[in-house]
């Protein structure tokens, strides 16, 4: 594996990765030596590693990231990295866009960062955002808007996410009957993306009485994480 090695100093400092200092030497054609805190310091800056992911920098020089950390630690902990270096873009963005009309979270999608980020650089400028409300689509509206979609078609338009629609949906056996009959199915992913793949049919056998674990056999999954979507979608009974 190579080293890094740097020969020489002011406008003459060189750096470079090379296999043992004998192969450094041949290269410079002068003394070469391991860098030091200095070395190192200067380095990083030269290349603005701070502005480089971790990944990008261990392409750069070919080294692993346990020696990115040992880098990190002889350049000197106080340099800024790519964390910091991305935090400060980022709220830069949101002063750019910062505007006291705007609600946290038009402004957050305006800049492409999260809704605290907007909120701590609003607080520290004194900015009072105005507080963004939606109001919760009653269940008449629901069923009118249900006709002919799916649970992410539905969600969009109630302005909700999937789970929480379902969540809510589920609580209600009704309004639950009522949507099934109304709305078309649609594989929607695992349930590690916030859906669950015929979530009507799981309802429906934990409705008629199947339990958790009959439900996971039928669906390959573990007992735990029908359990998880049960309680999810606020129907979960508690174990028999």
């Amino acid at each position: 594996m190579k080293r890094l090695f740097c020969t020489g100093q002011g406008q003459d400092f060189r750096y470079a990765m090379h296999a043992n200092k004998k192969e450094a030497e041949a290269a410079f054609g002068s003394p070469a030596r391991i860098p030091d805190s200095d070395d190192m310091r200067r380095v990083w800056q030269e290349n603005k590693l701070h502005e480089k992911r971790p990944e990008e920098i261990q392409a750069l020089f070919g080294i692993t990231r346990q020696a990115l950390s040992l880098w990190r630690i002889k350049a000197g902990t106080d340099l800024p990295n790519f964390r910091q270096h991305a935090a400060e873009q980022a709220r830069a963005k949101v002063k750019e866009v910062l505007d006291p009309t705007w609600a946290a979270s038009d402004i957050a999608k305006l800049a492409d960062v999260s809704v605290d980020i907007v909120k701590e650089v609003a607080a520290e400028m004194g900015v009072v955002l105005p507080k963004k409300t939606t109001k919760k689509p009653s269940d008449d509206e629901i069923i009118r808007l249900s006709e002919g979609k799916n649970w992410r078609e539905l969600a969009a338009a109630c302005n909700v996410t999937v789970a929480t629609l379902q969540h809510y949906v589920y609580a209600n056996t009704e309004l639950a009957q009522t949507l099934r009959e109304r709305m078309v199915s649609e594989p929607s992913g695992a349930p590690s993306h916030g859906r669950m793949n015929d979530v009507d049919k799981m309802v429906a056998l934990y409705q008629a009485g199947s339990s958790a674990y009959s439900i996971a056999q039928e669906f390959k999954m573990q007992p735990m994480a029908i359990i998880y979507w049960l309680k999810k979608l606020g129907i979960y009974r508690g174990a028999a």
